[in-house]
């Protein structure tokens, strides 16, 4: 994380899709100390993702990051 360094109170938005690849950039963002948003989208389209919803909203908590659904 050295070369990753924000300005102090830097906020930062990340677009969480739920799968590996955004949910570890999502903890790499967290753990630069910045305020971090996760901002998921729902479209619908499958029965299960309501509850991938779900599961980023709840990785986010964990992280100490808000997040939304849109």
């Amino acid at each position: 994380m050295t070369r990753c360094t924000f300005a102090d109170g830097a906020a930062l938005r990340c677009a969480v899709s739920g799968g590996a690849d955004s949910l570890a950039l999502l903890v790499l963002a967290c753990a630069t100390g910045a305020d971090v948003h996760a901002v998921h989208v729902d479209h619908g389209l499958r029965p299960e993702s309501a509850g991938e919803s779900a599961m980023v909203a709840a990785a986010a908590r964990r992280l100490g990051a808000t997040s939304e659904t849109v």
